[in-house]
């Protein structure tokens, strides 16, 4: 099974010293792997001079296949979401993400080899419709990709554990999210860059005087 064997000519006897052409032809999602009997090796089409009776056998195996993705799933946050989905066979993480269908300008990925994939989107904006795609890669670089999905983040205020968060990923305070209040006019708010996936966090500092 797997595939048959082409001869050119194909006739029932050979004059010596006539040169025979065998060609191993693969069924669907089945690759040739080479010759055994009187012939080995992997050279296909294979030449022969025919000197005499020679048996040959054209070996097949299962294509390999790119790995099935399921269970794709997204948990929303207000300016976060986290994307979840499983692989048949330990593969790479990747979510390419964007706010316009067939635009997904983003990504996030792993190299890592898994077949429970999740990965965090962070620096989203609240109440908004973000369009997705999942990809995994196996060890043989074959590669898997969803049809395009979407997930809308959550409203501001909606998080159930009554906090918003962000990475501060900006250069400036998101007054969309945020709002800064300084009671005693004694102090400044720094967005410092080092943490979060957008490299930076936000801090409140107060001169305490001499």
């Amino acid at each position: 099974g797997g595939g048959n064997v082409g001869i050119t000519p194909d006739k029932p006897t050979y004059d010596c010293d006539e040169v025979v052409t065998l060609e191993a032809l693969p069924a669907a999602n089945w690759i040739f792997t080479g010759w055994s009997g009187d012939i080995i090796g992997s050279t296909n089409p294979l030449p022969l001079t025919m000197t005499g009776n020679i048996s040959a056998t054209a070996n097949f195996a299962p294509a390999p296949t790119p790995p099935t993705l399921s269970s794709i799933q997204v948990a929303p946050g207000v300016t976060t979401a986290t994307v979840s989905w499983q692989t048949n066979e330990p593969a790479t993480s990747r979510v390419d993400f964007g706010t316009a269908p067939g635009q997904q300008d983003f990504s996030v990925e792993s190299t890592e080899l898994v077949t429970l994939h999740a990965l965090q989107l962070t620096g989203l904006s609240a109440d908004q419709q973000y369009y997705f795609s999942v990809s995994s890669e196996d060890e043989e670089l074959l590669v898997s990709t969803s049809p395009e999905l979407s997930f809308v983040t959550l409203p501001i205020g909606s998080d159930p554990a009554g906090i918003d968060s962000d990475d501060f990923s900006r250069n400036n305070l998101d007054t969309s999210v945020w709002s800064y209040v300084d009671p005693g006019d004694d102090s400044k708010l720094h967005i410092v860059e080092g943490a979060g996936h957008g490299g930076s966090f936000a801090r409140a500092a107060r001169d305490t005087g001499p």
